[in-house]
């Protein structure tokens, strides 16, 4: 099987927090931000071309150079009227950027200072800064040596790399949510996900912009999961809480007992021909009523293809949403379930089925 991309939700994770202290060192705590940003959103952007095992984190690094440089550019131009205000950064996050590293970088040439934060803090060998951008890979073993110790002495750059401050979970939601928000406006979140709890454990629930397009359990990894709509649909993931909770409320009000049918949007591009006429038919198994693999295959089409049926439901994308759960078999018993027994069960008593 060849690689596949992961989640880019992965990405963010991995890299977001090694990204924005780049940003920072590079630009000061007061521009970090939107740099970030606007690098996260490129590399969402261009994410389903990049090569399986390519070095995402200099990948990154090198857009988050061409956005510093934009940036840079932008602050000699007149601000132009916005909507709103993206957030910014709490001046106590500012704060913890006014001692000797910023005032050192401060000192550097924007490309000496790219080179030393680029080599420290992303781990880029000098080779690989040069190339990148553009100068002496000699001249920046020595740049230390370039800031006038009558302005701030930087003897030791490692020890300043290194007592930066952790981006604290604030920061990084923050940040997340800017992402987010920019990813929908630029109609580039291909898949949105969250999880909720509920009495028969966490469920994913993942949407496109069609509709739902996956409920996972617990049982079944939620990471695998998310990485096989990466392989299936689109590498372009991100939690996006918001975008679900349509989905989120009307399961919440199943479990409560107050709503017998869902009426969210379906999106079915996980399954296929018969399979799919399967899932097709499952909503017409009333909420307290139940089925047998044999009715569901003739009701689908080929009254023979009773092991298909079954196979269809183990394989159903959207449990609970879609109720495989109401499928049993001929003698009464419930059968398999891709929750396993007991959550098929649990969702047959609520529904008075058992």
């Amino acid at each position: 099987m060849s690689a596949t991309l992961p989640p880019f939700e992965e990405i963010v994770t991995t890299h977001g927090p090694t990204v924005l202290r780049v940003c920072r060192a590079v630009l000061g705590p007061m521009d970090a931000d939107d740099a970030w940003s606007e690098t996260f959103l490129a590399a969402l952007r261009a994410y389903p071309t990049l090569r399986p095992g390519s070095n995402v984190e200099a990948w990154l690094v090198t857009i988050a150079h061409r956005k510093a440089i934009d940036q840079t550019r932008a602050r000699a131009r007149r601000p132009l009227a916005v909507d709103h205000l993206p957030e910014r950064p709490a001046p106590s996050e500012v704060d913890r950027w006014d001692g000797d590293l910023w005032t050192a970088l401060q000192a550097l040439p924007l490309k000496q200072r790219a080179a030393v934060a680029y080599h420290h803090l992303a781990g880029m060998s000098y080779a690989d800064v040069a190339a990148l951008t553009g100068g002496n890979e000699g001249r920046y073993r020595h740049v230390a040596k370039d800031i006038p110790e009558r302005r701030v002495p930087m003897t030791n750059e490692r020890r300043l790399f290194a007592s930066l401050s952790a981006i604290d979970d604030e920061v990084n939601r923050r940040l997340h949510r800017r992402l987010v928000d920019a990813a929908n406006a630029a109609g580039l979140l291909d898949v949105a996900y969250r999880t909720i709890d509920t009495p028969v454990g966490a469920l994913l629930l993942a949407a496109t912009p069609k509709g739902l397009v996956r409920v996972a359990y617990a049982s079944q990894d939620h990471d695998l999961v998310l990485e096989g709509l990466a392989r299936d649909v689109s590498p372009r993931i991100l939690r996006a809480p918001a975008r679900l909770d349509g989905v989120a409320r009307e399961i919440d009000e199943y479990f409560a007992g107050r709503r017998r049918t869902f009426d969210v949007p379906l999106d079915l591009q996980l399954s296929h021909g018969f399979r799919r006429a399967v899932l097709s038919r499952l909503p017409e198994i009333g909420y307290g009523k139940t089925a047998s693999y044999a009715a569901i295959a003739k009701a689908a089409g080929n009254p023979k293809a009773v092991r298909a049926a079954g196979s269809a439901c183990a394989s159903n994308p959207l449990p609970v949403v879609v109720p495989c759960h109401r499928v049993v078999r001929s003698d009464g018993t419930i059968g398999q379930y891709v929750g396993g027994a007991d959550a098929k069960r649990a969702l047959l008593t609520l529904e008075g089925s058992t």
